[in-house]
């Protein structure tokens, strides 16, 4: 009896202090091989001396739209890339280029209901497209120019929220 309750005591956490990763990036060593002052990501730090430095200032890609931008995607169909943005405005969702820094135009897309989407770039033999999803709206698509509601069969298109590509098949949740 006794032996079974000292294989039952719950495990506590131990904490453990580590140092500041002055020792830099260390994308080459296996985990178990690295020194504790060495980091395996170091995204915006700069390694000084004796301490690690926080990246300095931002700038404003994309201004002008009233909400806030909670999803970023990026298509890329052969020479064109667009930054796609989209926005949680007042009224509705809208969907930006953002391809250029400044003052962004039109929305692309008004009228949606959610703002956090997730999307896939494919290319196919018809063409490059960035499939979106919400859970929300409808599943959306687009070429580089232009945004469609592409047919689903099967499923209801709102209620898909998330693509994954595998073996040259689409996956959807």
């Amino acid at each position: 009896m006794i032996r079974r309750a000292l294989l039952i005591q719950k495990q506590q956490a131990q904490s453990a202090s580590l140092p500041a990763p002055v020792g830099g990036w260390n994308a080459r060593d296996a985990l178990g091989e690295m020194k504790p002052e060495e980091a395996v990501e170091l995204i915006n730090f700069f390694p000084r001396t004796t301490t690690v430095q926080l990246r300095f200032g931002y700038s404003n890609q994309s201004t002008g739209f009233s909400g806030q931008c909670e999803t970023l995607m990026a298509y890329e169909g052969g020479a064109t890339s667009r930054l796609i943005g989209v926005t949680r405005e007042v009224a509705d969702s809208r969907i930006y280029n953002m391809t250029s820094v400044g003052a962004v135009g039109a929305a692309m897309l008004t009228g949606l209901t959610n703002a956090r989407w997730q999307h896939v770039n494919i290319a196919t033999s018809g063409g490059n497209y960035l499939i979106c999803a919400n859970g929300a709206d409808d599943v959306r698509s687009f070429d580089g120019t232009t945004w469609a509601s592409p047919s689903i069969t099967g499923v209801t298109s709102a209620n898909l929220i998330h693509f994954n590509l595998h073996k040259n098949r689409r996956w959807v949740i």
